[in-house]
């Protein structure tokens, strides 16, 4: 009797709290929430997302065509690119322009400075081109209107980046681009480094001393005396030259005096002028003579 006493009294004043609350405008506290369990990723799905951060990293960066129109910005452009990377200048005339082309491509994604389309890109005045690093082309690029002033037309080194190699001038031309003496020595082209090639190139009208294409061999004393450069000269165009009476005079040259004990295993060869690539490479190469006589 005393505890239904007890248990009618407890209700009583329950009911009187909650009516009290709800009269001062109070609401009852919200119900609980059931937290939600993580959802596990199953193994299928986890296996396919594996296999894509797998393959995009592997996925190379897209390559990237720098278009540049004058020294300035070819020269802020160079330490930008990259393997696979390619920078065009701009067609028309540039005068006096000293390229020093740097940088290290891959023998599947060389980097690429070229003309588009190719020879429509003059370097005239004291212009110049020196090639550093791996695996770069140069492509394109006609030298005619000038002379250099210093140093070489086209160089396989540069001075503070070093030698090149596995690098290619390609599709180029040189059209008499002679110092105003003829007795004033200058080469057209000087190979230095390994296993760099010039290729499908057009020479033309070197009136003054100096060899027109020069392959630079290491000091006899060099670590590098003993070695095999490897270079490849070929699918070229070479025109007559007036003969000087001594040395200088030469249309390609190997080495020289100090260095002609030294191994060598340079290729210089025409190959076949009938196949059909390398008679559309000629027609080309004449087309752009024209182009120029009438500058």
């Amino acid at each position: 009797m005393k505890d239904s006493k007890r248990i009618h009294s407890l209700e009583r004043r329950r009911s009187q709290t909650v009516t009290t609350a709800r009269g001062r405008g109070q609401s009852r506290p919200a119900a609980r929430t059931r937290r939600r369990r993580p959802q596990l990723i199953d193994a299928p799905s986890l296996f396919v997302l594996s296999w894509v951060f797998f393959f995009g990293a592997l996925t190379p960066a897209m390559a990237v065509d720098f278009s540049v129109a004058n020294v300035a910005q070819f020269n802020a452009a160079v330490p930008l690119a990259h393997a696979g990377d390619t920078i065009t200048l701009a067609s028309g005339t540039w005068s006096n322009a000293d390229l020093v082309f740097r940088g290290s491509g891959t023998a599947s994604s060389p980097i690429t400075l070229r003309a588009l389309p190719s020879g429509s890109v003059f370097l005239t005045g004291s212009s110049r081109l020196h090639i550093a690093g791996s695996h770069l082309i140069a492509q394109g690029l006609i030298f005619t209107n000038g002379y250099p002033h210093s140093l070489d037309v086209i160089e396989f080194q540069a001075t503070s980046y070093g030698l090149a190699t596995n690098c290619e001038v390609t599709d180029c031309a040189i059209i008499d681009f002679n110092t105003p003496s003829t007795s004033t020595d200058t080469k057209w082209v000087s190979l230095y480094g390994f296993s760099n090639r010039v290729d499908h190139c057009y020479f033309k009208g070197k009136r003054n001393q100096g060899t027109l294409m020069i392959v630079w061999l290491p000091p006899a004393t060099s670590l590098d005396a003993s070695n095999a450069n490897y270079h490849l000269i070929d699918y070229n165009y070479f025109g007559p030259r007036p003969l000087n009476g001594g040395n200088g005079g030469e249309i390609i040259r190997v080495g020289d005096s100090d260095t002609s004990s030294t191994t060598i295993s340079t290729l210089a060869t025409a190959r076949s002028r009938s196949s059909p690539a390398n008679r559309a490479r000629t027609f080309i190469a004449t087309t752009r003579l024209w182009n120029v006589r009438a500058r």
